[in-house]
């Protein structure tokens, strides 16, 4: 499903072809675009016309103004990802990386926080 406004569309559409489980999932806790009137107005509608699904309860409320969602939290081990200096000199050494390296993955979007991983 995509965007809160596309994901509105998306479910009446599929409501109206009779498409009987359709599922909306949220991953924010608020919207980076400012258009906070559209949500309001959305949210609930999402949650009457579909299976509301969060990776957080906090992102369940934000989209669908309430906390009964169905959780289907990330799957991402963060225990691979925590900071480790021996293997970070063991790949820059590999690599010859002397100098500062800067790195992003993921989209260059407001919500990625990007202000703030470059501070």
């Amino acid at each position: 499903m995509g965007t809160l406004d596309r994901g509105g569309v998306e479910s009446l559409v599929l409501r109206y072809a009779k498409i009987k489980k359709i599922i909306v999932h949220s991953h924010n806790t608020k919207d980076w675009r400012k258009t906070s009137i559209l949500q309001s107005l959305c949210g609930p509608v999402l949650c009457k016309l579909s299976i509301p699904a969060a990776c957080s309860s906090e992102a369940g409320e934000w989209m669908f103004k309430t906390r009964n969602i169905h959780l289907i939290p990330l799957t991402v081990d963060t225990k691979r990802f925590t900071f480790n200096q021996k293997k970070r000199d063991l790949e820059r050494n590999r690599m010859h990386l002397h100098d500062i390296v800067l790195f992003h993955a993921g989209n260059f979007r407001e919500a990625k926080i990007i202000n703030f991983s470059l501070m």
